[in-house]
């Protein structure tokens, strides 16, 4: 936010590491309004836990912290939670996105936020194909990254990207932010690290 960061370089030798705090180019990120649109997170406990959506509403209009977000920012967003606990993205599609219900939802969904099981899933992009082929064409996808996947070297989903990338998938590497900051390799100037890994 102040234009700074930490550089951060070892030593492939010795494992010996410098870092200095030193300016930043700081480039002006676009807005993108959500007002009005209608949003979709497709995943498991890795997005519920912290409440992002509330606790797995599965299939029903969510109240989790992104609505609140949205909302204090003057945005109306209708929020869909289709998240369970250890479900992978294949059996959501197979087993969730199937129904009458699903379907009408699905027909107005402008945004779809998705995230796989703590799994490396080798057909992680087929997965993906699949779920983005029963949206409209105007919807935008995005997928989650968490730090399970990170901390677990999960390559087979970390090397998609890319992939995803070109299909018009956008990464958001929350958990890659999140572990570095945990094992100490990057860190947030003036802040306190004080929760582990898991919370």
């Amino acid at each position: 936010c102040e234009g700074q960061g930490f550089y951060t370089r070892t030593c492939a030798a010795c494992g010996h590491s410098e870092e200095e705090l030193r300016d930043m180019p700081e480039a002006e990120p676009e807005y993108r309004s959500l007002n009005k649109k209608t949003v979709m997170f497709l995943g498991n406990s890795f997005v519920y836990y912290g409440y992002c959506v509330m606790e797995g509403g599965q299939g029903n209009a969510d109240r989790g912290y992104f609505y609140h977000i949205c909302k204090d920012n003057g945005e109306s967003v209708n929020v869909y939670d289709y998240v369970w606990g250890g479900i992978t993205l294949d059996k959501i599609y197979r087993e969730k996105l199937q129904d009458a219900k699903a379907k009408q939802i699905i027909a107005r969904t402008d945004v779809v936020f998705m995230s796989e099981a703590g799994q490396n899933n080798a057909a992680l992009i087929d997965d993906i194909k699949n779920i983005m082929s029963l949206f409209p064409e105007k919807t935008e996808f995005f997928y989650l990254n968490h730090a399970y996947t990170v901390s677990c070297g999960h390559d087979n989903i970390t090397n998609s990207f890319n992939v995803l990338k070109k299909m018009g998938v956008g990464i958001v590497n929350w958990g890659a932010l999140a572990y570095d900051v945990w094992i100490g390799r990057t860190k947030v100037p003036g802040g306190t690290l004080k929760y582990n890994k898991n919370s």
